[in-house]
């Protein structure tokens, strides 16, 4: 490759959508910061891709506005090294100073763009940002990846190496295995173009798999990172425009862990990555969000050749998510591990959850329990500090998303399978009720409890359908995730639409209604359908058994668990 430098700062390489066109252009990461209200969100190959690039532009963000307030200026509870850009000593962080960051906060977030002072950073450390510099972007150099590895795997042995089409995350093929449904052809899986490589080197960072064998060489046994991203339950708040995308995810302090101010140190402002890895080979990790979001999984060298890039890969221990707790952008589950020293770990979705909507798991994102039970996300428990501040209103359309690469499964692969989303939008005052005694979040909760009751007493009424057909007497999965999806757009749409002020028990018995009917529907859709063995049925100790009984039981569970005899007569 002729080209001896490609600087992200400046080069077209990050993927928009524009708000005024509604075309998909390349921009360059300055652009994208300057000029982040005309673009609506980021849209690479993938939404993991996004994901993963909009939390390289949150490290810039969170590095800078904990260093320097809204016009730029440091605070005087920070010292600071000659250059005047990192930070030496923390000298005081209490509440006065976390409402310093808060209002900084708040005056970037009212004045609609960037302060000057994250340009000025980007220039200071613009060699660090060069993919193809002195000190590639997120690489190692070739005489630094010889270092780390052993004899056998050095680069002149041609060992080590991953290609084009494992790195690219809409294909993630090996080179034993074909993705039947890759969006490329074989001919094409291993050409990639500069900028598509630059985005698909940083998601692998992030979503890397355990296939390969090479390790960055170790006195101890250790076990491979898989990629950050894959060991967390990823959720981020999704604005009106990339901008806003940005500030609502953008934690100057984490509120889950308000007694510490760590300071921030991104991946481009390590020395090198020789003492990075040595840090993690000692079990040292990053404690703090911007060295988190910057993660190494892999030491990786790219090699120019003329047929394209070759790049060598060098494994990583495994963070540990014991010494990472702080992680803001994940849901959380309490550990049932006894031998994990933390009382909660990330809520990773397995291939069970593939076809899960995210409003059945709403307590993980949504805080409803204040009794110690559980966890909120840190972008959740950091918008709280948002509203209870005033900075956002109680008309504000919260839009809490979630984006996840489900892996195999396989704990010596844990290659990705499928990628998920979804979202869930309500208003603030709603996710963040502060009326104590009917708080809408827990009412929600509650209501989601109801409708996976509901839901196993579907599958009990499917179940014996299928046993008067001779059957196994059990429902199909498919039969059952049509239930869901039956129900998704109405709750979602209903969940949308709740108000604060709104009277709770009628907008609950609107909701309660709307279940009643649509489950009402499905039990007659299966009636209607039902063969003459099952309207026959059966009889046993003198009882009578048939489609008719099934479902006249069940419409009175559900109708009793529903509770609408107390509502039936409401206005």
């Amino acid at each position: 490759m002729d080209r001896k430098s490609y600087n992200l700062l400046t080069e077209p390489w990050i993927k928009v959508l524009a708000k005024d066109s509604g075309d998909t252009v390349s921009v360059s990461l300055i652009d994208v910061l300057q000029n982040a209200r005309q673009y609506e969100r980021l849209a690479g190959e993938m939404r993991v891709q996004d994901f993963a690039i909009m939390r390289i532009l949150l490290a810039i963000l969170t590095t800078v506005y904990s260093r320097f307030d809204a016009q730029g200026e440091g605070y005087n509870w920070l010292d600071y090294d000659s250059n005047g850009y990192q930070v030496t000593r923390v000298k005081i962080f209490e509440d006065d100073q976390r409402q310093e960051l808060l209002d900084s906060w708040n005056q970037t977030f009212t004045s609609g763009s960037f302060s000057r002072k994250v340009f000025d950073y980007l220039n200071e450390y613009s060699n660090r940002f060069d993919f193809l510099g002195e000190h590639p972007f997120m690489q190692v150099t070739h005489d630094e990846y010889n270092s780390l590895v052993s004899a056998d795997k050095k680069i002149e042995k041609g060992s080590g190496q991953v290609l084009i089409k494992q790195i690219n995350r809409s294909i993630s093929e090996s080179g034993n295995t074909s993705f039947v449904f890759s969006p490329k052809s074989n001919d094409e899986k291993d050409k990639i173009d500069l900028p598509e490589l630059v985005r698909w080197v940083i998601t692998y960072q992030g979503l890397t798999g355990v296939t390969d064998k090479t390790k960055v060489q170790s006195k101890e046994k250790y076990s491979i990172s898989p990629g950050w991203l894959f060991q967390i339950s990823p959720v981020f708040i999704r604005g009106s425009d990339l901008f806003q995308t940005l500030m609502l995810n953008l934690l100057l302090f984490n509120p889950n862990h308000q007694g510490e101010f760590n300071l921030q140190k991104p991946i481009w402002e390590e020395t090198n990555l020789l003492s990075y890895a040595e840090l993690r080979l000692s079990n040292i990790f990053p404690n703090d969000i911007a060295g988190l979001y910057t993660s190494l999984s892999r030491m990786l060298h790219i090699s120019w050749k003329d047929e394209g890039p070759q790049i060598f890969s060098a494994g990583l221990p495994k963070l540990d998510i014991e010494q990472n707790p702080f992680e803001p952008m994940t849901t959380w589950k309490k550990n049932k591990d006894k031998k994990r020293n933390i009382d909660f770990v990330p809520a990773v979705k397995s291939k069970w959850s593939i076809s899960k909507a995210m409003w059945r798991d709403f307590g993980q994102y949504v805080g409803t329990d204040y009794s110690g039970n559980e966890v909120e996300p840190g972008i959740i428990a950091w918008l709280r500090q948002l509203k209870n501040n005033g900075y956002i209103d109680d008309s504000f359309h919260v839009n809490v998303s979630s984006v996840s690469f489900i892996n195999d499964g396989n704990a010596t692969s844990q290659l990705p399978v499928e990628e998920i989303h979804g979202e869930l939008s309500l208003y603030a005052d709603v996710l963040f009720d502060d009326d104590i005694a009917g708080r809408w979040t827990v009412r929600i909760e509650k209501i989601v409890e109801q409708i996976e009751n509901v839901g196993k007493m579907y599958y009990g009424f499917l179940s014996n359908i299928n046993g008067l057909e001779g059957g196994k007497g059990q429902a199909s999965d498919h039969e059952m995730g049509q239930f869901y999806d039956l129900l998704n757009q109405p709750f979602e749409s209903w969940l949308n639409n709740i108000h604060a002020d709104d009277n709770r028990d009628m907008k609950e018995l609107e909701w309660r209604k709307t279940l009643w009917e649509l489950v009402q529907n499905l039990a007659k859709s299966q009636m209607d359908s039902a063969t003459s063995k099952v309207i026959r049925g059966k009889v046993e100790d003198q009882v009578q058994t048939n489609i008719f009984t099934i479902y006249n039981s069940f419409m009175r569970r559900v109708w009793n668990s529903l509770e609408l005899e107390v509502f039936k007569n409401a206005k």
